[in-house]
């Protein structure tokens, strides 16, 4: 009997215990209302813990009397005691401690505080409230002296310029994503938004420690990996919207054309008169188009056809994600998967992907820590604009003639000039494409050999396999008509992989803190690709698009292969004395296959300091100051050519013809670049100064920098 009645006490208990588990749900916000995305609700004490999802939300089991902690990057922490309540809306407050957040600054992170260069940092939290699909839109005005320049075309590489062009040569920036390097912008549009932690922009001498890629600045990407003893988080996100050309001017119709016409023939002082609007004292628009080919009727809209109006046409853009995250004492992952097509503005464009990313950690024992990070993205696009042809076309053209087929000039004495349909230019590119597969990531471990020493190793890699199929189609409505039809075929493949290993020593005593590194690189870079065209095909139809179905000869419009090898050696230190004083100093050495072996060595120093005004003991104020000057200088070996130094022949069918015999053509191989041995490193020196302050209470904060950027020794191949 007392068995039975303990284990109706143990029943009971349990019962007790569940029933006084709830749920408790809400909403984190900061100052102004906006919800936070990310915030992390940990239940005190525990390991049990969520967090918040776009819009700011969470749900949690708890007890009553437990303790909630919010948190979030750049904002105070929060303790809130759960009661009888079951909602609960948190206002999280700008944390006065911004200095501490961490940043990734290169090979090493630093707290915002001990940065004594220019380096600037996307607010990622904000830049997702707006719907942004790549990591390149959210740059965009958000990172001064950072230009973002858009083709339009979805899916298409912006080109991101730090404090302008250096060098006739690649200007592009360095990015950096979780170790990766790549100077291809086209990295950009593999990175999900919602999937990126934070964005760091080096901006002067302090992306020396970079160095023969990081002349033109470096881009830093983190992308989320999960937190430890963090509850499974699942996330479904979906967004569905539109895209339309706005400020588009308005073309003249065809009365206004023929005004327009008429009265630059009498500014010339020439009686007026033309093919299509006819003579006399005013233009008369035609019902038809005169002079057409025999067979081909084409009726004119008496207003005229506004082209800009044919070829854009509001798009639709839908975005599906999945994301899971997890993590325990030691270990933490996250996954998401992404689809997302977004239709263009103009008519037959727009851009399709799919990415997928895995990141994940894990803690063999105190000192050893492994990781990897791996993203994988497919997209195809198509692209085209023809604007500039819609401003070009005759208002007197329509789309189509009586037969269905596509109008157009016909001829030049028709005076209906010689621009292609800029309609049917975009409807023939229906089948054309361009399809990508890209995978890059790294995996790396870090050890722990002593107190404040580690020795960290990531090798890193990118992969992108490329595939463009494009028809060129007869038009015989144009005024000077294609005889043959073209196809053209283009595929490469471009590989690179990055090799580095660096010990880190940080330590501190008294007022000092010392934080070294050292370390050695190696990266490839290899690239091999070709373009092959043929023409004389008997249908026009996408099942018929096969290089073997041409009639005519096949022709190698290119074929080449390419490969650079860099190592380096480098070694920085950051020092802080009392948290006022701060100085950075870095040396690298770089060793490049692109030059021959006598200039392949280069050697590039930078150093920075940085003087906290606020933590001087005449500053009064509350207020946050901090004053920077750098001084350093970078390489450039990014040039047009892989082996500058070489002369270059190439085999092409296109350009290299031999009459051998005196009567019949053979293919050869043509000089196309005279090398210089003597060629040596472009060296970049820049000088910086700066302002960095927070004022009233945190409401207002920037920063003001001065600088100087001078290209030595200037190569143009």
């Amino acid at each position: 009997m007392k068995r039975l009645t303990l284990l109706f006490s143990l029943l009971f208990m349990c019962v007790s215990l569940a029933f006084s588990q709830r749920q408790v749900t809400g909403t984190v916000e900061d100052n102004s209302g906006n919800p936070i995305p990310g915030a992390s609700v940990i239940v005190v004490g525990t390991s049990s813990g969520t967090v918040t999802d776009i819009e700011g939300n969470f749900a949690i089991s708890v007890s009553s009397g437990d303790q909630l902690e919010f948190s979030f990057v750049g904002y105070e922490s929060q303790t809130v005691t759960v009661g009888a309540q079951s909602t609960l809306t948190i206002t999280l407050v700008e944390s006065t401690e911004f200095l501490d957040e961490i940043v990734v600054s290169g090979y090493q992170t630093q707290t915002r505080k001990s940065l004594s260069g220019a380096i600037a940092s996307v607010d990622v939290n904000n830049a997702v409230k707006t719907p942004v699909i790549n990591a390149a839109e959210m740059l965009q005005g958000r990172v001064t002296g950072v230009s973002v320049i858009n083709s339009g075309q979805p899916g298409s590489a912006p080109i991101v310029r730090i404090r302008g062009y250096g060098t006739p040569n690649n200007n592009s920036p360095l990015y950096v994503i979780d170790g990766v390097q790549t100077d291809d912008a086209y990295v950009l549009s593999s990175l999900s938004p919602s999937d990126i932690e934070q964005i760091n922009v080096l901006k002067d001498a302090s992306a020396a420690i970079y160095g023969a890629r990081a002349s033109n600045g470096v881009i830093v990407i983190t992308t989320k990996s999960g937190s430890y003893n963090a509850k499974s988080t699942v996330t479904f996100e979906s967004y569905v919207g539109s895209s339309r050309a706005v400020g588009l001017p308005t073309l003249l119709n065809a009365q206004q054309h023929g005004d327009m016409i008429w009265q630059s023939k009498i500014n010339d002082g020439v009686a007026p008169n033309h093919p299509q609007y006819g003579t006399g004292g005013s233009p008369n628009v035609p019902s038809s188009l005169q002079g057409t080919p025999a067979g081909i009727s084409t009726t004119v809209d008496p207003n005229g056809t506004d082209w800009l109006d044919a070829i854009f046409d509001p798009g639709l853009a839908q975005q599906y994600k999945f994301s899971v995250s997890s993590g325990n004492a030691n270990s933490k992952f996250m996954m998401s998967m992404e689809y997302l097509d977004r239709q263009g503005a103009q008519i037959m464009t727009g851009y399709k992907t799919g990415r997928t990313r895995m990141n994940a950690e894990f803690k063999i024992n105190d000192r050893i820590t492994i990781g990897e990070h791996l993203n994988v993205t497919y997209d195809s696009e198509r692209g085209g604009n023809q604007v500039q042809a819609a401003y070009r076309s005759s208002p007197l053209i329509p789309l189509y003639d009586n037969d269905g087929n596509f109008a157009g000039g016909y001829g030049t004495p028709l005076g209906l000039g010689n621009v292609q349909n800029p309609y049917a230019v975009l409807k023939r590119t229906e089948d054309d494409f361009q399809k990508s597969f890209r995978a890059f990531g790294d995996v790396y471990a870090n050890v722990n050999i002593i107190k404040g020493l580690d020795y960290k190793v990531v090798f890193g890699g990118m992969m992108r396999d490329l595939a463009n199929r494009r028809f060129v189609v007869k038009n015989p409505e144009h005024s000077e008509p294609r005889s043959t039809n073209t196809l053209y075929e283009q595929s490469f493949r471009q590989y690179n992989w990055n090799l580095t290993n660096t010990l880190n020593y940080k330590a501190s005593f008294d007022n000092h803190s010392i934080d070294a590194l050292l370390g050695y690189e190696a990266l490839s870079n290899n690239f091999k690709g070709h373009e092959i065209s043929r023409n004389d095909y008997l249908f026009e139809t996408p099942n018929f698009y096969l290089l073997s179905n041409g009639a005519g000869t096949p022709v190698v419009q290119y074929a080449n292969a390419n490969a650079y090898t860099i190592s380096s050696a480098f070694l920085t230190v950051n020092y802080a004395y009392n948290n006022r004083y701060l100085l950075t100093a870095t040396v690298r050495q770089d060793n490049t296959s692109r030059f021959s072996k006598a200039n392949a060595d280069a050697i590039f120093p930078s150093a920075s300091f940085g003087w906290v005004l606020s933590e001087e003991d005449f500053y009064s104020s509350d207020n946050y100051m901090k004053l920077r000057v750098s001084y350093g200088t970078l390489g450039n070996q990014s040039l047009g050519r892989t082996a500058p130094d070489q002369n270059i022949s190439n085999l092409s069918e296109a350009n290299a013809y031999y009459p051998f015999d005196g009567s019949s053509i053979s293919t050869g191989a043509a000089l196309s670049a005279v090398g210089n041995p003597d060629l040596q490193w472009e060296t970049v020196v820049s000088a910086n100064a700066g302002l960095d302050f927070r004022l009233m209470d945190n409401k207002l904060y920037g920063s003001v920098d001065y600088f100087n950027i001078t290209t030595n020794d200037l190569i143009a191949v």
